[in-house]
């Protein structure tokens, strides 16, 4: 009872409240409450002026929570950016937590803009890995904050550092879907369009999770996928702007074009659920319209088996 009651003082700022019961109950103001320091429970609800008390009553600024947090990382995903910078001022900002996470790697996740940019301000490693490689610039990504991707960018984030299982921000932005990240990767932070990784380019990784948008704009942009042999991608729009996509397998056939290519089941089933339009058997590759454009593009490797697996 009286835990939960110092829990809700501190989290609602009740700085009458805590002092009351700290000196009746005579506990050290690093009393843990379910696995997280009194201190970080004022942080994780933005109340600066119990921070403050607290670390005046001899909180301990550096004690973490069970999954290795502090209460700089508690105010940091929680958007508290008063908190942030008073706390930022105490203890090392580029602290990580069990998964190897900075208070900005918490921001950039949660999508808090002006804390990403206070953190930075005091000093955050905008390039820091966490256990498994990532960085600031990839969780935002991941998350699709495409605003902070921006900021990120702009404060000189590294575009290209890939994970260690070889995604990097563009590949996990196109897995996942978020058009506004991917737009603002290539366009604005010059991201490589063609970039590989073990389960694919982005484009490939994008038909793969039927992200037609994503797949639409990475095409536009001049992005290519090479699957097995003499696999690859070819693409064209109509004059009306309907897009027609086809793997080119192993048989070659002289076209209009010089081109036509056998279907993919996999590949017109993704493309179905993104309510593209692959070309029939006998359709083949339409002679160049100046309404139409045509690519035949054939950059990154990539297991065909994985990319388009049902």
């Amino acid at each position: 009872m009286f835990a939960s009651k110092l829990r809700s003082a501190a989290q609602g700022g009740q700085i009458r409240v805590i002092k009351q019961l700290l000196l009746k109950k005579g506990d050290s103001v690093n009393i843990y409450i379910e696995g997280s320091p009194l201190l970080s429970w004022a942080a994780s609800s933005g109340k600066k002026e119990a921070v403050k008390l607290l670390i005046e009553k001899g909180a301990d600024v550096n004690l973490i929570d069970e999954n290795g947090c502090t209460a700089l990382h508690e105010a940091a995903i929680n958007g508290h950016v008063e908190v942030v910078n008073f706390l930022a001022d105490k203890i090392n900002v580029n602290t990580k937590n069990k998964d190897g996470f900075a208070p900005l790697h918490m921001a950039a996740q949660s999508g808090k803009q002006e804390v990403v940019e206070a953190l930075l301000n005091k000093g955050a490693e905008i390039n820091l890995a966490g256990t498994g490689g990532h960085t600031p610039l990839y969780v935002a990504s991941q998350n699709g904050s495409e605003e902070i991707v921006k900021l990120l960018i702009r404060k000189g984030a590294d575009v290209d550092a890939k994970t260690h299982d070889g995604f990097n921000p563009l590949l996990i932005a196109s897995k996942n879907g978020h058009i506004g990240a991917v737009r603002s990767l290539v366009n604005y932070g010059k991201a490589n369009i063609n970039v590989d990784c073990p389960y694919g380019s982005p484009v490939s990784i994008a038909i793969k999770h039927d992200n037609a948008k994503v797949v639409d704009f990475l095409l536009d942009n001049g992005a290519g996928v090479k699957c097995e042999g003499t696999s690859c991608i070819i693409s064209y729009k109509d004059k009306n702007g309907k897009r027609y996509l086809r793997t080119l397998e192993d048989r070659v056939i002289q076209g209009p074009c010089g081109i036509a290519v056998n279907p993919d089941e996999n590949l017109t089933h993704a493309l179905a659920n993104m309510n593209m339009h692959p070309m029939n058997e006998a359709q083949e590759v339409p002679e160049q319209q100046p309404s139409t454009s045509y690519s035949v593009n054939s950059v990154d490797q990539v297991d065909s088996k994985s990319l388009f697996k049902n």
